[in-house]
């Protein structure tokens, strides 16, 4: 696994991190960072992070520096860690959370960020560099400013004053990463502005994780937990939106074994690749070495399966790079709110819809999702407008409509055209789940997809929970996140017919091939992936 690795590190790189707890527990001594070399040679990870602080925890520095000679003397690259949770005042919110109007807490922050960038040149932060506190020295600090606005430039300036410039004092070439977590519908709420973030920060990462345990595999905590199955597609989604907001600085997707069976942890993997991550970073450490934190039982089990799929990742990150998604353009604005549209882009994808992540508007896509995200652009009506000019295919919602029928009374925009010539999908009611598509025959379904698709030159007939992606030309990805097979038709226009490079897991799809008339049938919770042949015309 370590020469596979090595030799596919251009294209994909596999890491870990070793919690602040976990350096002293796993790295005291050199016969445990020998094993803990040759577990990670083992397994195909090839960079580690150590963590110097985490809920008022952190490891002495000489502990740190030791074990960081030795793993770089082994053959890893090796960079730091921060997470700032559980620590100085606490939120009045989430406890896990801090108040960034406290002193302590920033005096705190500081004093982390510099011992970082005293032990490493890149150091990245985990979630909770957010503020949900709303105390009595918040609400006076925020003035006459809505909540969000507050947020956002509040943990902007502590960002630039007490992460970037105090490591720098210390350290003039440290490279901080922000970790944005997988909470893209309330980034704002929170605190995280992600465009001004990604412009100050010189490193971008995504937190690719999504919950789920298959039914009969609960414990009873999760199944009352609205997490216990999140829409894969989030992985896939929100790596692409950062991506066009970062570009290079975005350097891969985080995810972890928390509340995740083997089949949905390997689904994160496949998503945090389709994303266009070059680095997975698989969290943490003590949970897939030998199940030390939560999900005792599940984090050995969950990176097995990952291990009997490694290499058709690598084969599938190498397959798809340099090729551009292509589909319906879901535009979501950076500080946008969902309205009652929450999750709209990760279920459409999940019913089949090629949905690519957007944060701006693009006129030349060839097609929309027009979902209450965009109400946040002051030039939505103009987008609309220019969409409906296009004859190209739109897809919008009952809560778009109506949440803009008042701003677009006495202008221009005519909300009745839009929806005689919209797709129009049904009534979302759930976060992560869309009943309503459940509840539709498949006919109806694909009826739907008929429309929003089939100007795009794509027919694509599937069953709910049957995801399809598109790269150039050339590529397409159906993965199936059902339990049972999935029969599906998969027609380009520009295709004269498609071979099957790549499944995963591999032992499910040796002998699987597509009929002429573009049938397939995907076994449960596989992914496969088609290369097409062009029509004579359009080769070369």
């Amino acid at each position: 696994m370590w020469d596979l690795a090595k030799k596919n590190e251009d294209v994909l790189r596999f890491s870990t991190l070793f919690t602040a707890r976990q350096v002293p527990e796993y790295l005291s001594d050199d016969e445990g960072i020998e094993d803990a070399a040759r577990w990670c040679r083992e397994h195909g990870i090839t960079h580690v992070y150590l963590e110097s602080f985490r809920s008022e925890f952190s490891p002495e520095p000489e502990l740190i520096t030791r074990a960081r000679d030795r793993l770089r003397e082994a053959g890893f690259i090796v960079s730091g860690c921060i997470t700032p949770a559980s620590y100085g005042k606490r939120s009045e919110g989430w406890p896990m959370f801090s108040c960034y109007t406290s002193g302590e807490t920033l005096e705190q922050l500081r004093a982390m960020s510099e011992r970082a960038a005293s032990l490493f040149d890149v150091v990245m932060i985990d979630d909770f560099l957010c503020s949900d506190c709303p105390c009595e020295v918040c609400e006076a600090a925020r003035g006459s400013r809505q909540w969000e606005q507050f947020k956002r430039e509040l943990m902007l300036k502590v960002s630039r004053t007490h992460i970037i410039e105090a490591g720098r004092a210390v350290n003039p070439n440290v490279e901080f990463i922000i970790k944005y977590p997988g909470w893209h519908e309330m980034y704002q709420e929170r605190g995280y502005d992600v465009e001004a973030q990604t412009r100050l920060f010189p490193r971008t990462w995504v937190g690719t994780e999504t919950r789920g345990v298959e039914a009969g595999q609960m414990t009873a905590k999760e199944q009352k937990s609205r997490l216990r199955q999140e829409p894969p597609y989030r992985g896939y989604w929100l790596m692409r939106w950062l991506l066009g907001i970062g570009g290079q600085k975005c350097g891969g997707g985080w995810y972890d074994t928390i509340r995740t069976s083997p089949s949905y942890y390997v689904e994160q993997a496949r998503q945090t690749v389709l994303g266009g991550a070059r680095e997975a970073f698989l969290f943490n450490f003590g949970a897939i070495y030998d199940g030390r934190e939560r999900d005792k039982h599940r984090g050995p089990e969950d990176l097995a399966a990952l291990m009997e799929e490694m290499p058709e990742q690598f084969a599938l990150a190498r397959l798809i790079r340099g090729k551009a998604p292509r589909g319906l353009l879901g535009w979501k604005p950076p500080n946008s709110s969902p309205g009652p549209d929450y999750n709209l882009h990760l279920l459409l994808g999940m019913a089949g819809f090629p949905v690519t992540a957007a944060h701006r508007f693009d006129p030349t896509a060839p097609g929309f999702v027009f979902g209450c995200h965009i109400l946040r652009d002051p030039e939505w009506q103009w987008a609309v407008r220019q969409a409906l000019a296009s004859g190209k295919p739109i897809v919008t919602t009952p809560a778009f409509l109506d949440t803009a029928r008042p701003a677009a009374e006495g202008n221009r925009l005519d909300l009745t055209a839009l929806r005689e010539r919209a797709v129009l999908v049904p009534r979302l009611s759930e976060r992560d789940e869309w009943p309503a598509l459940d509840e539709l025959d498949r006919t109806a379904l694909d009826q739907l997809r008929d429309a929003a698709c089939e100007p795009l030159g794509v027919t694509f007939r599937a069953p709910n929970k049957v995801s399809l992606y598109l790269f150039d030309e050339d590529v397409a990805v159906i993965e199936n996140f059902r339990d049972e097979p999935a029969d599906c038709i998969l027609r380009l226009v520009d295709w004269t017919g498609s071979e099957v490079p790549l499944g995963i897991p591999a032992d499910r799809t040796e002998d699987l091939s597509v009929g002429q008339d573009g049938q397939i049938r995907v076994p449960p919770r596989t992914l496969v992936a088609l290369r097409g042949t062009a029509k004579p015309d359009l080769v070369g």
